[in-house]
């Protein structure tokens, strides 16, 4: 009874410190989105819209330089107004004139682009029809302009009238100027199929194998199977070695088979390589587009470059060290596997139903077959989280071998990839709750914390110092300034549609995710949607693309599953905090928050790339099978699920099979 209090207690101080936690982020979010001038969020003001130069998204990375767009307004006046006071805002710097008088100069300052700028022009109003430019310079993003005088019923973007206002590149040339709001999606985008019109084109496939695994499953779960049938049906065990199986024919079908550009910067974290492997010394965050990374992946893959350089040539080498993505993607679904024995101990179909989610979640195949460092990452965060869960299923004091190996598997996480101190927050609450659960003190507890994360900094922290005597921080992520690389993308800013707008990723799901941050994760956590950054039609990656984006749709069914396993999770959080799922949402959670605070303080569309949370496949793995438990309550709903995920799983196992 005693525990059982200690346990009430431990969980509800750590309800306590979360909110505290959350109020003090919002609280900074907030700070942020109000007062930074790097936070480029366009809000609606004064009844007036932010409009632009009406554009397809640009896909390509572009330098900083200064860019200039006209905005103008012809309107007419039939009487001189009593007052009349124009309000303007512009991203970046803006100079106004009204008939071809300056009534508001560009401000000394860019960063106060944020400040509404106000005029009088009355004065300028005289009966008759007058004409309004709006001049916007912006260096790293589209201008855009807002500005409104009430007095004369003037507003960009507003309903009826936003059309009115011109935009124009060069002063000769003019077209309507487009709301912010508006995209138009990449030419490369309709160039694919509609994810319905792709479904259908592989219903011949799938339709056969959903009435078999219905039917089979719902004989099984009527007790109408023949008898024969019980002897040979897989186990969990047996559908773990079968995926590990299947990944290791995709991988060697695809290493011969992807060409040597697909992957997000694949051709720069090959430069890294090689330029660990021929100077034996790491390079500076400054010195190669993708050397700002931590340099855990390629110091190993230095090594096999090196043994490789004397056995085979440069295209053969470039295969080679595809090998180690591929095993530490195999290798998640081994860790996820060992989590759900954890979790559900005696439910053997939800560890297989979980396993196949971990197994075949198409951002971990699609990364995990090209030369990059989110594979590796992904794999020690999740050895970081299968490690917690197995604290959090233990019984009685945590062992120091325990805590070394934890702080061990985390500072080699932290010296993998910078994403990975998102895990210390979490990771911080599972920790007070393992060491202080049962007999355990307040004291204990801050000591075990405490040699956990001196561990991981005794093991990663000499590359973040070395950062810090050298350029000035410890941390620096491909934005930095400071890099000798200043550049964006499109959008170049954020508005509320961005973050609360989902959708297109079910119509036409390649490059969906220029639209907002949900399609975005969508798109690449259960798709290729951005083509592993390739943007030219006839250089994308060699995907099956019907059942890729046909996939779209099937993957509603393991989406729905994560879902009510999160939800499922906070509704008992007693039991939840027991079993390690209200850790599962807790990692989940602070990592969905991370990248939504990037997509927020970097407006551009490739910050919303799902593989960020690739370490988290163990999670996913177990919310999934804890919201299939709910999805199969009735033979036929069970019979169903196990149908759709069989027609899922095919599908995006075909998709990532190279052609």
């Amino acid at each position: 009874m005693a525990n059982a209090d200690k346990n009430k207690t431990c969980a509800l101080g750590i309800a306590v410190a979360l909110t505290i936690c959350v109020v003090a982020a919002a609280l900074f979010e907030y700070r942020k989105i109000a007062y930074d001038p790097t936070v480029n969020l366009l809000l609606p003001q004064g009844g007036a819209e932010w409009i632009k130069f009406p554009a397809p998204v640009n896909l390509q990375s572009r330098s900083k330089v200064d860019y200039f767009i006209l905005f103008r307004r012809r309107f007419a006046v039939n009487e001189s107004p009593a007052e009349a006071f124009l309000y303007v805002r512009a991203l970046k710097g803006a100079n106004v004139r009204v008939d071809g008088r300056v009534v508001l100069a560009p401000s000394e300052n860019p960063d106060d682009w944020k400040k509404t700028r106000r005029a009088d022009i009355r004065p300028l109003l005289t009966p008759g029809t007058h004409e309004m430019v709006i001049m916007v310079m912006n260096r790293d993003g589209p201008p855009a302009a807002l500005a409104y005088c009430k007095e004369i019923g003037l507003f960009t973007g507003l309903p009826g009238q936003g059309r009115e206002w011109e935009a124009s590149e060069d002063g000769l040339n003019w077209s309507a100027a487009a709301p912010v709001t508006e995209i138009i999606p990449p030419e490369v985008a309709r160039q694919f199929p509609r994810a319905d019109e792709a479904l259908l084109s592989r219903i011949k496939y799938l339709a056969p194998i959903f009435a078999v695994v219905f039917i089979i499953t719902l004989l099984f779960s009527t007790g109408h199977q023949p008898a024969w049938a019980k002897r040979f049906a897989p186990g969990p065990g047996s559908v773990m070695w079968a995926l590990l199986l299947a990944w290791a024919i995709l991988g060697i079908n695809d290493a011969i088979k992807i060409p040597y550009h697909v992957g997000f910067d694949s051709v720069y974290h090959l430069q890294y390589i090689r330029y660990v492997a021929e100077r034996l010394k790491l390079p500076l965050p400054n010195e190669g587009w993708q050397m700002f990374q931590a340099p855990l992946y390629y110091m190993i893959s230095a090594g096999f470059y090196l043994i490789f350089l004397k056995l085979f040539d440069a295209a053969t080498i470039y295969k080679g060290l595809r090998f180690l993505p591929i095993l530490c993607g195999a290798m998640q679904v081994a860790l996820s596997y060992r989590a759900l024995k954890l979790v559900f101990p005696r439910r053997g179909d939800l560890q297989a139903l979980g396993a196949i989610i971990a197994g075949l979640i198409p951002m971990s195949l699609y990364s995990s077959q090209v030369v990059g460092n989110e594979p590796l990452a992904g794999l020690l965060t999740a050895a970081v989280i299968v490690t917690g869960i197995f604290l959090v299923r233990s019984e009685g004091p945590v062992r120091r071998l325990h805590i070394a190996l934890i702080g061990v598997l985390l500072g080699l996480t932290l010296l993998s990839k910078m994403t990975a101190f998102l895990l210390l927050p979490p990771l911080f609450f599972l920790l007070l709750y393992v060491f202080y659960r049962g007999n355990g003190t307040a004291r204990r507890a801050a000591s075990g914390i405490v040699a956990v994360f001196l561990i991981g900094f005794v093991v990663s922290g000499w590359y973040y110092i070395r950062n810090w005597v050298e350029l000035g921080r410890p941390f620096i992520g491909g934005w930095s300034p400071g890099r000798n690389f200043d550049w964006w993308q499109d959008p170049g800013y954020r508005t509320i549609g961005q973050f609360i707008g989902f959708g297109q990723c079910l119509i036409r799901p390649v490059y969906s995710g220029v639209y907002g941050v949900w399609d975005a994760l969508y798109s690449t956590f259960w798709l290729d949607g951005f083509l592993s950054s390739v943007i030219v039609y006839g250089s994308r990656p060699p995907w099956n693309y019907n059942f890729m984006i046909g996939g779209a749709w099937l993957a509603l069914v393991p989406s729905l599953g994560i879902i009510l396993g999160f939800f499922r999770a906070l509704g008992r959080p007693l039991a939840s905090l027991k079993d390690g799922l209200l850790f599962a949402d807790l990692f989940l959670a602070v990592y969905l928050a991370g990248i939504v605070s990037l997509y927020l303080a970097l407006p551009i569309y490739s910050t919303g790339k799902a593989s960020y949370t690739l370490g988290l496949i163990p999670c996913y793995a177990l919310l999934a099978a804890s919201g299939f438990d709910l999805m199969m309550r009735h033979p036929l709903l069970r019979a169903t699920v196990y149908a759709l995920i069989s027609c899922w799983a095919v599908s995006a196992y075909a998709a990532f099979f190279a052609l």
